[in-house]
């Protein structure tokens, strides 16, 4: 994959919306990958996690109309479908059809997502590109997250020029 590829399918990336309002779920869960990955963690995350750590993300960033229960697990099982995403069972066997899954199976049978290996090898080979996606998300979904401290809650230390 090249960095035109990904660029391409992060720019792609298929979002429910309501009204002018885009979800910003699968932004997020990138997010979560991304920062993930640049602090060396483990590449794929259980269900369980993203659950925990996505919930909060969304009701803060999300529109009202998105915030009010927070869907962790949609964006889990939906983001394969945009080629930047996996789920994959205890042994690390790639999921088919995670949409096949409930939400209650995801925990259940500890699933586990992350970015495919195509796109984690493409971001390991250049130490910039994680924070230009990162940027490129945040741009695309909340630029006037850009201009905000509370930014940070992403875990992710990132230097916006004003």
């Amino acid at each position: 994959m090249t960095q035109d590829e990904y660029f391409s399918l992060l720019g792609r990336l298929r979002q429910s919306s309501v009204g002018s309002h885009r979800a910003p779920h699968k932004p997020l869960l990138l997010l979560l990958a991304l920062t993930n990955l640049q602090q060396g963690n483990k590449i794929s995350l259980s269900y369980v996690d993203i659950d925990k750590r996505l919930a909060p993300l969304l009701k803060d960033y999300a529109p009202q109309s998105f915030s009010s229960n927070p869907n962790t697990w949609d964006p889990f099982r939906r983001l394969s479908n945009d080629e930047l995403w996996i789920v994959e069972d205890e042994r690390g066997a790639i999921v088919e059809r995670p949409l096949a899954f409930s939400r209650s199976e995801l925990s259940k049978l500890n699933l586990r997502g992350g970015l495919p290996p195509a796109v984690v090898s493409l971001l390991q080979s250049d130490p910039g590109l994680i924070s230009r996606s990162v940027r490129f998300l945040l741009e695309r979904n909340w630029l006037q997250v850009c201009t905000r401290t509370s930014s940070t809650r992403l875990d992710y230390q990132l230097k916006i020029v004003q």
